[in-house]
């Protein structure tokens, strides 16, 4: 961790963690489907990841529109196009002004918390309580050393539950894969597109300033918003954090049987 966040608060830490661990998570993704690509062609990442991550991601984007209210005109949940490079979209009205900007940036975003949403239900539905405590454990974060510890705790109890289907009959064992494989679609898909940060970045700017301008005017009449902001933020990151260490771990061992399938089977390009 930096010398300059020793003594920041831990919501800062966290905050920091996920802002790390997005990117790495965008990259893993990319190199796993790469192996998909080279060997078996551009159909393969439509039927690996595609038929379950893109109704997330597409699907994050029309609830999102419906909750701030505003106009749907088409969505398409998963029809690929290989020629153009995408596999979904939802066509909406955003309007003009700020407002509008407010409303692209929750839409642009919307894939992202609804990845971590599908990523942390997908654990209860298989009976992996792993994440939702490391959430806990995060959200009483003293310290940027109890990261590791979180994060080992984490790893463990990955381990334990593959362990426990190792041992068990052939179903649980089929389950696990199952869960790893559906956590691998949607952590394929659950960073914004390129055209969906184009069109949330003025808003997340606009929070962000108007963010800053608030506090300042607040803390000028002898009001203090930090503790419940960092509150906030502490929350969000907290659950976000374990959500995409599961991706990284899911994505990896995509890529890993994508090479493994790749050394057995015929190239089919």
């Amino acid at each position: 961790m930096a010398v300059g966040l020793e003594h920041a608060p831990p919501a800062i830490w966290l905050a920091v963690a996920c802002v790390a661990l997005l990117p790495a998570t965008t990259l893993t993704s990319a190199l796993a489907l790469g192996v998909w690509l080279r060997r078996f062609g551009p159909s393969a990442i439509c039927w690996t990841t595609g038929w379950f991550g893109v109704p997330v991601h597409e699907g994050s984007h029309w609830l999102m529109c419906k909750l701030l209210g505003r106009k749907v005109v088409a969505v398409r949940w998963f029809e690929p196009d290989l020629q153009a490079g995408t596999l979904g979209r939802v066509d909406w009205v955003a309007g003009t002004g700020p407002v509008a900007w407010l409303t692209a940036a929750a839409v642009g975003l919307a894939p992202l918390a609804g990845g971590v949403l599908a990523l942390h239900g997908l654990a209860q539905l298989a009976g992996y309580d792993g994440l939702s405590r490391a959430a806990h454990a995060l959200q009483g974060l003293q310290s940027p050393q109890e990261l590791a510890e979180v994060a080992q705790g984490l790893a463990g109890s990955v381990a334990a539950k593959g362990a426990q289907a190792c041992h068990g009959p052939l179903t649980t064992m089929a389950a696990l894969v199952a869960w790893l494989w559906t956590s691998a679609c949607v952590a394929t898909h659950l960073s914004p597109s390129r055209a969906d940060l184009a069109m949330a970045w003025r808003g997340v700017v606009l929070v962000a300033g108007g963010a800053v301008l608030v506090d300042w005017g607040l803390q000028a009449v002898g009001v203090s918003v930090h503790e419940p902001l960092l509150s906030g933020v502490a929350t969000v990151a907290a659950w976000t954090l374990p959500a995409l260490a599961l991706a990284l771990a899911s994505l990896a061992g995509l890529g890993l049987v994508g090479w493994w399938l790749a050394l057995l089977l015929p190239s089919r390009r």
